[in-house]
């Protein structure tokens, strides 16, 4: 087991980039990491290169990645052990930072560091999450990592600590190099998640329903039973997909079946992995108790359907307390 040490993060380098100048004439105000990039630059903890430019589009290089990890940290590198590494020396970039982040077990002793080769997005994740000692973990699924595999347990504490949400709705592209722009983002990030979290921990996906949430599955099993239908099972996929659901509605002030972050019920399954297309979504907000709401999906004909379809076996039910309304309240249904 690798030594773990808590590293202290300045944090201040969150200074406001609205009221500055592009930094670099290639990453302009319009430019999609333009406020990331500027702070870290403002910052003195990323660079650009002696023409002005920044360039964005150009890989990492992993000397470079420790760099600005190390800045990051404002590591002592005054007093270093030799890495051991073959190919770096004390000329090589970012060589003070690589020794240091090797004695504190961030990056493997080996033969070969490999200073020039582009940091991969599965190095980042995992030089991010130890690097930080960030944990906690989602229930996001990419379907190019292996499940249970260590790249995939690094990717999910980065996705549920809104660190990054992978290259598409179901990939993460382990093997795909890390561009400039990208690093600052993922980096800016992660230190804007530690001002909010100092320990660094994101939480923890269970799937596990709250009582107010057994208890709604307990009245809609009530009516599936007087209709002589078998009772919907918990699943907890659902269960977390239904919790992000009723947040998602609160947090961004609507109340519809096709949310402006994850599309429709089917399009939401998708985006976080799963395979399922057979699902159904009943939603709710206002009521403050589980018979309230409950009594009004059955009262309402498109919902009661939902309630009572023979052909579901399992369910999710998200509550969520805050918002316009005060209460959120999602089922999404689905058949296995």
């Amino acid at each position: 087991m690798k030594n773990k040490v808590v590293l202290v993060v300045t944090l201040l380098f969150l200074i406001s980039s609205t009221a500055l100048a592009a930094t670099f004439s290639d990453v302009q105000e319009n430019h999609w990491a333009y406020h990331e990039i500027t702070d870290l630059s403002e910052a003195d903890i990323i660079g650009g290169f002696q023409d002005g430019t920044f360039k964005p589009e150009r890989a990492v290089s992993r000397a470079q990645a420790a760099a600005l990890i190390g800045r990051a940290y404002k590591l002592n590198i005054e007093d270093i052990e030799n890495p051991g590494f073959t190919d770096i020396n004390e000329n090589t970039t970012g060589y003070r930072y690589i020794a240091k982040l090797t004695e504190l077990g961030i990056f493997n002793k080996a033969e070969r560091f490999n200073p020039h080769q582009a940091m991969t997005r599965g190095q980042m994740a995992k030089i991010l999450v130890e690097s930080f000692n960030l944990s906690g973990s989602s229930m996001k699924k990419f379907s190019d990592l292996q499940e249970g595999g260590e790249v995939a347990s690094y990717a999910s504490t980065l996705f549920k600590a809104g660190i990054t949400t992978g290259t598409s709705n179901v990939t993460f592209s382990p093997n795909t190099p890390v561009l400039r722009a990208n690093m600052a983002v993922f980096l800016y990030r992660t230190m804007e998640f530690l001002q909010e979290h100092p320990d660094g921990y994101a939480g923890v996906d269970d799937g596990e329903p709250s009582t107010l949430e057994r208890e709604i599955l307990r009245l809609v099993n009530v009516e599936r039973s007087k209709a002589g239908l078998q009772p919907l099972i918990f699943k907890p996929e659902m269960q977390f997909l239904a919790n992000i659901k009723s947040k998602d509605m609160a947090d961004n002030n609507y109340f519809d079946h096709n949310s402006p972050t994850y599309g429709r019920p089917a399009e939401m399954v998708a985006y976080f992995g799963y395979p399922w297309t057979y699902v159904g979504e009943n939603i709710a907000a206002g009521y403050t108790t589980a018979q309230a709401v409950v009594t009004g999906w059955m009262e309402s004909p498109g919902h009661r359907d939902n309630i009572l379809h023979e052909g579901y076996t399992h369910i999710g039910i998200g509550h969520y307390e805050g918002g316009y309304y005060g209460h959120y309240y999602t089922q999404l249904f689905m058949r296995e």
